[in-house]
């Protein structure tokens, strides 16, 4: 099925009916406060599924909001059919436990990134991590989402995106930004993006 950006797939605490498999685009799993402000937990593309934490037989439920992203195709399966081949295939718990470890180390590692680390450093971490998924200079994202996604106020992706435009990394324009020196970017992000892409090279291998 086609999931368009800003499409709720699963809400925190609420039963999990089914499981999400992207095939393209991606999807934010984010903390809401009282107040309506939000933080991202981690960022799921291709390399994942929506829909594992806090699984089981009894009570299926969501530990955090997923939201899409990014555009793009999934494969959608009911949690009953998905508990069904935990069950009876040897494979696929393997890799579900594999994926699952990477999504809490991921976890950990964002959250010390959010703590320690510039707006400019995340700015630029985040969007190496959205062009790996993609695989498109391309990223249609606007400041607002973005500022939800670090938990920062639009002015402060505003102003981290000027100083990555001003040094010739990035273009943006109207919701959509484009990376202009990948090299640039990985040099002034912060350690995290290598802990982060470092956490999925040869997961499934």
């Amino acid at each position: 099925m086609s999931l368009a950006a800003r499409d709720v797939i699963s809400e925190r605490y609420r039963p999990l009916a089914h499981v999400y498999f992207p095939l393209s685009g991606m999807a934010s799993l984010v903390i809401t406060m009282r107040d309506g402000s939000t933080v991202e937990m981690a960022t799921i593309g291709r390399e994942g599924m929506v829909g594992v934490p806090m699984m089981s037989r009894s009570r299926a439920t969501a530990a955090a909001d997923a939201i899409v992203q990014v555009a793009g195709e999934v494969l959608r399966m009911r949690i009953t059919a998905f508990h069904s081949l935990l069950e009876e295939t040897r494979r696929l718990p393997v890799l579900v436990a594999r994926f699952s470890e990477a999504l809490f180390q991921l976890v950990g590692q964002s959250a010390a990134c959010n703590r320690l680390h510039s707006t400019d450093q995340r700015l630029s971490r985040w969007l190496l991590m959205t062009q790996d998924r993609l695989e498109s200079v391309d990223l249609p994202l606007t400041h607002e989402f973005l500022g939800q996604m670090l938990g920062v106020r639009r002015q402060s992706v505003s102003e981290a995106a000027e100083v990555l435009q001003g040094r010739g990394l990035i273009h943006y324009h109207r919701g959509h930004m484009s990376v202009l020196d990948r090299p640039g970017l990985e040099a002034i992000t912060c350690e995290c993006y290598e802990v982060m892409r470092g956490i999925f090279d040869g997961l499934y291998d």
